[in-house]
Formats: C-alpha cells, structure tokens, sequence
C-alpha cells in the first residue's frame, strides 16, 4: 500500500518535472546525458501512470487465494487490503502490474502501440462508473483480448468472472488467433528492421535505392 503510494507521488513528481522542464530530462544521475529525443508539446502529452508491485502475487495468493491484486475503481488509497483502485493525490488512474500480471500483459501485448492502447481502454473502463471489480489483472485483460483486443459497452454494473484468463488462453479459437498474430508480428518486426537499415545505410545491398 505504502510502497505503490509512493511510487505514484514519484511519479506525478516526474510528470511535473516534464511538463515544466521538458529540456532538462537525463538518463544519469549526473546529468550529463540528454534524452535523445523531441518530447511532445506538455499541454499535448498524454502521460500514462505505471507501477510495479513486486512481491504483491505471493501476499495475494497467501491470504485471499487470488494470482494477482484486485482491481476496484470505487476504492480510494488502498482502503481495502490488496486492492488497487483510485489514489487520491494522483491526476490519472494508476495502472498497478504485479509479478503474476505483468509478464502476461507484456506478452500478449508485445508492442508499444498494443500496450498503450490497453492502457488508454483500460483508463477509460476505470473511469465509466459501469466496471465494478475484477480479482485479478489477467482477468481483465482475458476480457479486453476475447471482444477483440476492446472492453464491450455494457448498460448495467458488472463484475467480471473469476479465474477468466485460464479460461480465456485455453480456447482453441484464442490459441488459434494468437499464432495468427505471431506471423504477423514477424513481419511487422522485419519490415521495421529492414526498414530501419536502409534509412541507416547499414543494409549488404540496396541502399543506392531511392524513395
């Protein structure tokens, strides 16, 4: 609770430091080596709140039985016992991964553009005073992948079902599309990396080419 407190003030600490000082962001602690990239306008940025609660899965599994911490939007500053939902002094929802959670997210959603997407979903699920509570992050993402990498409308409070991504990553139609998107990552990763050569020069032939 304390610690995942804290590391949410770093961060709006950080988001701060960005959006009043984007030219003076470094990768050292001596300060000596420049972000090497264009930050976007502050006024712009869409910044996205992560924390990673290691150790959180074992206390779970210990004393509720669950493989991850639950997730309520309608509970504030940790008010209930291993249950992320909103923390008060932060100006965005924070997204909490556990060592159980985040190895699955980082592998179903294994692009940078797939991970963002997930948050900015998410945020917007937290956020609709419709999603009541899941027990587990994977259960939530087991939902998000199932209606085609989106949460459904729903009208009506609802709960989503325990124990879903077990359920979820065994279908043979999920197993299926899932081998699918691997052929297609594939490519993708070798038109970005041949790409990538020939902006550089770097490729054995064809970079005399012209665009």
């Amino acid at each position: 609770k304390k610690s995942i407190a804290h590391s949410a003030a770093q961060i709006e600490s950080a988001i701060t430091w960005i959006s009043e000082q984007p030219d003076e962001i470094y990768l050292d602690a001596k300060c000596s080596q420049r972000l090497p990239i264009d930050l976007p306008d502050p006024k712009e940025a869409i910044f996205h709140r992560i924390c990673v609660a290691l150790g959180a899965s074992a206390i779970t599994r210990e004393k509720f039985g669950r493989p991850s911490l639950r997730i309520e939007p309608a509970i504030k500053d940790g008010k209930k016992p291993l249950t992320i939902g909103r923390l008060s002094h932060a100006r965005g929802w924070v997204h909490v991964f556990d060592e159980e959670s985040l190895p699955v997210v980082v592998k179903q959603l294994s692009t940078a553009s797939d991970f963002v997407a997930y948050l900015n979903a998410r945020s917007k699920l937290l956020g609709d005073g419709v999603f009541v509570s899941a027990e587990a992050e994977t259960d939530l993402l087991a939902r998000y992948l199932w209606h085609n990498r989106s949460f459904p409308n729903e009208t009506e409070q609802y709960v989503i079902e325990p124990d879903l991504w077990p359920k979820v990553s065994a279908d043979v139609n999920f197993r299926a599309g899932q081998k699918e998107d691997q052929v297609s990552y594939f490519w993708d990763h070798l038109i970005e990396r041949v790409t990538g050569r020939f902006i550089d020069g770097t490729l054995e032939t064809g970079n005399e080419l012209t665009v």
